[in-house]
């Protein structure tokens, strides 16, 4: 082995934070450079041991042991001094151990080695202005809708981020099988077991931030702009039926149909930016500890702006279709649930007319899911990691892969 692969180790080390056992997966190391089979082992703060022997270098055999300082950190420095120290000692030597000094203590305040390069709180203002953009296009839309449609856009907003808010780690699950191949081929219990062995509990709930907040938005313009438009739409409708004389353009189900294309492609432009957060939040361990300000920050940083939109296309396909599917469906459902009702003679009752919505909710969301899912699952990889690749390249790669459009 020689001294690149010991510095390599040294990196990986740092990068994946394994200075401590409790926190060292078995293949952490390994999985960088897998000549080398390393030990983490406790020592006094301050110090780092590294013992040689394990590995042959000229006939010798070599292993190395790293601990980090006190914060379990290891700098670049640091590494560089023991990568110069093992430089200069006899490697013919049996068991040799080395004993180097570290930089002074890091403080509370360092939580981890920053890198040189300054941060840039120019891309953090911009995230944070996009987000606010985004809830003043939402008011100046329900401004300008008909009057005491402002209820439809509130009560849109505030169920759909509860909603998506509370089935976060589902969703967490659901993106990570769609992203990470070691995890397609596992049931959903068994991916959740092993995102809770590698990451946490926590890990559960990655992207819940931008979940809340883009759902808000994407609330209250899908169900504000479908419920504003109805009557719009059907007198238009109705219009050309009587222009043209053709009775079949005046129909609810076209109407219903027209209304939930405008609001699935409003709400398409409005969810893109924070539905790119959330996947890398998700499935990038780059993102892993970012809050939705910082992932904003770095994405803009190293992708340039249009990183937050390059899912667009993803994000038509799984929305459009979606919106028109539940909002459409639940509608019809319950006017042919309430009629039903009416016909055998039955009065329409308080606790009717809670179980006749949530029974067509249900019917609604199994259609919608099934309608969104290809859509979803483009969105989940044009998002998940950079690159220029569209939308259209990932929908051929999985048509000509072995399992095609399943």
């Amino acid at each position: 082995m020689g001294l690149s692969s010991i510095n390599s180790l040294a990196f990986a080390a740092a990068r994946n934070n394994c200075m401590q056992p409790s926190f060292c997966h078995p293949n952490a190391l390994t999985h960088r450079s897998t000549a080398l089979h390393a030990s983490i082992v406790p020592k006094k703060p301050n110090r780092v041991i590294g013992s040689l022997a394990g590995e042959t270098i000229e006939g010798t055999t070599h292993n190395l042991i790293l601990n980090g300082d006190h914060k379990n950190i290891l700098s670049p420095e640091l590494i560089n001094g023991a990568h110069n120290h093992v430089k200069d000692t006899d490697m013919e030597t049996t068991s040799k151990e080395l004993l180097i000094d570290t930089p002074k203590p890091i403080s509370n305040a360092q939580k981890k080695y920053q890198p040189l390069k300054p941060q840039n709180h120019g891309d953090k203002l911009a995230i944070a202005a996009i987000t606010a953009f985004l809830f003043l296009a939402v008011g100046a839309i329900s401004t300008y809708s008909p009057a005491g449609c402002w209820r439809y856009y509130l009560a849109g907003g505030i169920c759909a981020s509860t909603s998506h808010a509370i089935t976060t780690p589902i969703d967490v699950v659901k993106t990570r099988q769609q992203v990470d191949p070691t995890l397609q081929e596992k049931t959903m219990w068994q991916a959740t077991l092993e995102i809770i062995k590698t990451g946490g509990p926590f890990a559960l709930l990655a992207g819940l931030g931008p979940t809340f907040i883009g759902y808000l938005i994407e609330g209250g313009v899908k169900f504000g702009i479908y419920e504003a438009s109805k009557p719009i739409t059907q007198g238009f409708l109705a219009s050309l039926a009587v222009y043209f004389s053709n009775p079949a353009l005046d129909s609810r189900i076209l109407c219903l149909t027209l209304c939930g294309f405008f609001s699935g492609a409003a709400a398409s432009l409005m969810l893109s930016p924070m539905e790119a957060l959330r996947i890398r939040m998700v499935s990038d361990e780059e993102f892993f500890d970012k809050n939705l300000i910082e992932a904003g920050a770095t994405m803009m940083r190293k992708e340039g702006i249009w990183s937050l939109s390059k899912g667009l296309p993803a994000m038509f396909w799984k929305q459009v279709p979606y919106t028109i599917t539940k909002n459409a469906s639940f509608d019809l459902f319950t006017t042919w649930l309430y009629g039903a009702w009416r016909a055998m003679g039955h009065s329409v009752t308080a606790n009717i007319q809670i179980a006749i919505p949530l029974a067509s909710a249900l019917a609604a969301a199994v259609l919608s899911c099934v309608s969104s899912h290809p859509g979803d699952m483009l969105l989940s990889l044009v998002n998940a990691h950079e690159g220029s690749k569209r939308t259209r390249d990932f929908a051929k790669d999985i048509m000509d892969g072995n399992d095609g459009i399943r």
